[in-house]
């Protein structure tokens, strides 16, 4: 294993620094009907957004996020809500996606 550490040192020091460590924390489950969904911890490398979108690709919303870690982002739908189909949380920096998360949808809200 010793033998592939000088490559794994190359590879990070070459990795463009916008693309490494750039991160969701765990996700919660969305609840239908809801107009918001917060992210629990975004961390960055450089300035960026998330962006929340359906499957299809439909984006409901989006909010900017400084680098390093940000705490309980909160992306805003506006007016559109979660449906019963899953989502996409993705963190994008300089017009990359550099990390995408499924967000699984509670069918039976408490709220």
């Amino acid at each position: 294993m010793t033998r592939y550490a000088p490559l794994a040192l190359c590879l990070a020091l070459l990795a463009p620094p916008a693309l490494a460590n750039n991160n969701f924390g765990a996700l919660r489950i969305a609840a239908t009907g809801d107009t918001f969904y917060d992210v629990r911890l975004v961390s960055t490398r450089a300035p960026g957004f998330v962006q929340i979108e359906t499957l299809t690709g439909r984006v409901l919303g989006q909010t900017a996020v400084d680098a390093g870690p940000n705490s309980n982002v909160r992306v805003d739908f506006g007016t559109a809500r979660v449906g019963r189909a899953p989502l996409v949380a993705k963190l994008i920096i300089d017009g990359k996606v550099v990390d995408a998360e499924r967000i699984r949808i509670n069918l039976t809200p408490d709220h």
